[in-house]
């Protein structure tokens, strides 16, 4: 499901087991449009147990997002374009509903770059392939690698995983690549 949310008070709790924050700015070039089209589709795809929520007004939106996940995620790394994906909703007073021990978060920086025509558009598919999947978040929470390899392999590909919470970088080397044997 999809949500346009003025702030984040607005935002629907409690019945989603996944949060997809698509967190934009006001400057356009390829990636942030394959990101802004892609998101009806990805709310679609993902069912009805996740929401992915966009902002209307976009620096008030974000600014509550990324204050409500900084401990969570560092302050360093909100850059923008970026997805969040938590299972806890934060509140307006900037902190997560429940404790942030609790938060399971994953942050994607898609900020500086260099994307491929349609790379974007297969991380959303493939994530909201992910999130349909019962035990994903545990799976990557133990990251135990037979049970990883199942069903979050694919972004091994992609992002590297580091020690630490929500800690991952990005392997374009390899996401070009796939890119080139899939059209070859």
């Amino acid at each position: 499901m999809g949500f346009f949310a003025e702030d984040i008070g607005t935002i629907p709790n409690g019945r989603y087991n996944w949060y997809v924050f698509f967190l934009e700015d006001s400057w356009i070039d390829e990636k942030r449009k394959e990101l802004s089209r892609n998101f009806k589709n990805f709310s679609r795809e993902i069912g009805i147990e996740a929401l992915a929520i966009s902002g209307l007004d976009l620096n008030n939106f974000n600014d509550q997002v990324t204050s409500s996940f900084s401990d969570l995620i560092g302050n360093d790394r909100l850059s923008l374009p970026a997805l969040i994906i938590t299972d806890k909703l934060p509140s307006l007073e900037g902190e997560v509903n429940e404790t942030s021990e609790e938060a399971r978060v994953i942050y994607f920086s898609l900020a500086s770059k260099d994307w491929n025509h349609g790379e974007i558009t297969e991380l959303l598919s493939r994530i909201a392939k992910a999130i349909k999947e019962e035990d994903t978040f545990d799976r990557l929470q133990r990251l135990d690698k037979r049970q990883f390899d199942k069903r979050w392999g694919w972004l091994t590909r992609y992002f590297d995983l580091k020690p630490g919470i929500a800690g991952f970088s990005i392997d374009i080397d390899a996401m070009i690549n796939d890119h080139r044997d899939r059209d070859s």
